[in-house]
């Protein structure tokens, strides 16, 4: 089972912890995604329940902190899915050529700028998801994993 999380605020006790699980029966899932997708926590762990769309092959997930869960971006083998409302319904924000999303970052100080790394290359959204660009970069159509943000003041 592979488990990510990302947790929305600093306090342990009153954390709100998303976790991507993408396995099946306590092994790495290659074909079967069943048990998977994302799942939430709001009582320092006790209890998850299921978000989203249900048995999808996810990778991982972010939120934008300052909407306090209400605004999500999940990314899985098939895109990346976009949630306005806590996770009650979702969109698939992107076409075909972006698959196998394999970490997404949301600008905290600027959520309109979303990242996602992909195995197709690095993706870019500036408008809050709503449409995405593969930069022309050294990036440009290379196998992605991981991103991450820092913002550095001199």
């Amino acid at each position: 089972r592979r488990v990510l999380f990302r947790s929305l605020n600093k306090s342990v006790r009153s954390q709100v912890v998303f976790a991507v699980v993408h396995g099946n029966q306590n092994k790495i899932s290659v074909g079967s995604t069943l048990g998977s997708g994302l799942f939430l926590s709001k009582d320092s762990l006790k209890t998850w329940v299921h978000l989203g769309p249900e048995n999808i092959k996810a990778f991982c997930v972010d939120a934008i902190d300052s909407c306090n869960g209400k605004v999500i971006f999940l990314g899985a083998g098939d895109g990346i899915h976009r949630t306005l409302d806590y996770g009650a319904n979702w969109k698939t924000v992107t076409d075909w050529r972006v698959k196998e999303v394999l970490d997404i970052k949301i600008d905290q100080f600027n959520s309109n700028y979303i990242y996602a790394a992909t195995a197709f290359g690095f993706w870019l959204s500036t408008d809050g998801g709503e449409t995405w660009s593969n930069p022309n970069t050294p990036m440009k159509n290379k196998y992605s994993y991981k991103v991450i943000i820092r913002k550095y003041t001199s």
